[in-house]
């Protein structure tokens, strides 16, 4: 079996306390098969805030995104209208996929 971990996009990011400093946080993506080995895991990020609390409360809305983005996708595809809330909707999207 290849011991080579795999980021799986499926799978939703995860969020602990940064080893280093309490006012940081980092999010990082679940993996496909046998977890890395210590000091083989590779961050999305890494969140700082001015409290232990505040950095949680923005690693998880970020950790959030990727399901956020999926979501609102999904009602657009379903209920899509022309009002400023869903113009609002559509340029998240379009803001999130950008690749400038």
């Amino acid at each position: 079996m290849n011991d080579i971990q795999t980021i799986d996009p499926s799978l939703p990011w995860k969020v602990r306390k940064a080893w280093a400093n309490d006012d940081e946080c980092e999010i990082y993506p679940t993996y496909k098969g046998k977890r890395p080995q210590f000091g083989r895991w590779s961050e999305i990020a890494v969140v700082k805030g001015n409290s232990a609390k505040e950095a949680r409360k923005r690693a998880r809305l970020m950790a959030a995104a990727p399901d956020l983005l999926n979501a609102l996708k999904g009602v657009l595809r379903v209920a899509d209208r022309q009002t400023v809330e869903f113009d609002a909707a559509r340029a998240a999207i379009a803001k999130a996929e950008s690749s400038k």
